[in-house]
């Protein structure tokens, strides 16, 4: 993912995990200065952004079934004639493989939205963004990039994700999240010097009932999914942020989910 600095020079990535670097960069370099006068101590001023704390996502890149952070959960052969061709998938291992599956599933919903609003040349990874200021008077994410980047759906909503996402796991930018409580070093792919092997451990769930799909939840709080609306013998929709069975629940006008009034 894309974005821009507030108050340095433009900074632009190409994948997601460039971008979620540059989130922590950002919050490092609008931190308060006077944290620290001891000019050794990483928390003083910029310095605060340093060594391995620059790289602090790379402990993720390569993890569960779903911590592609990279921009490898899609196969990007097969996108183009199937969406859903991801490697990305399975069920989540542990808290932080689901903080993951929550990113990578309002990824998809960013390209849905997107397109149903006419904007057909969303990519929620690589699309460019202003950045939301950890520091900033106003302290909702969502807000903020909206004001930001107000026009663009894409990169509003990419810049409400990543910048959501982020803020999780702030509190390890100098522990590093392998000192996460949830982390477990079992949970590393081969390739980030691990033995978990997706592949084996995170089977998919075959579905022989094509569906449309739609969007559900809401990107502030990471929890907006694709759903399949309907599975061979019921219909789903999305009531007040919560996927329902239309077959024995009504959403009614208040937006409160009610499963024995009609509504």
């Amino acid at each position: 993912m894309k974005f821009v600095f507030y108050l340095s020079t433009i900074g632009l990535a190409s994948a997601s995990l460039k971008s979620l670097h540059e989130n922590v960069a950002k919050f490092a370099e609008n931190r308060p200065k006077a944290i620290s006068t001891d000019p050794n101590n990483l928390r003083s001023g910029n310095r605060a952004f340093a060594g391995f704390i620059k790289n602090m996502f790379q402990a993720i890149n390569g993890y569960g079934c779903w911590c592609y952070l990279d921009g490898g959960w899609r196969d990007d052969d097969l996108v183009s004639t199937n969406r859903p061709a991801i490697q990305a998938h399975g069920m989540a291992v542990d808290p932080i493989d689901e903080s993951c599956r929550d990113l990578i599933n309002a990824y998809k919903c960013i390209e849905m939205d997107s397109e149903i609003l006419g904007e057909y040349e969303c990519d929620s990874q690589s699309v460019d963004y202003v950045a939301f200021n950890y520091f900033s008077v106003e302290t909702d994410i969502a807000i903020e990039c909206t004001t930001l980047n107000l026009g663009n759906a894409c990169a509003i909503n990419a810049c409400t994700v990543e910048g959501t996402f982020t803020v999780k796991y702030l509190g390890y930018l100098f522990e590093g999240i392998n000192n996460h409580p949830d982390f477990n070093p079992d949970h590393l792919h081969v390739s980030n010097n691990g033995t978990f092997d997706p592949q084996v451990s995170c089977p998919g769930i075959p579905n022989p009932v094509g569906s449309d799909k739609a969007c559900c939840g809401n990107y502030d709080d990471l929890t907006r999914k694709p759903y399949r609306m309907y599975t061979g013998f019921t219909t789903r929709s999305c009531c007040d942020g919560e996927v329902i069975n239309n077959e024995i629940q009504q959403c009614c006008n208040e937006n409160v989910l009610d499963v024995s009034e009609v509504c």
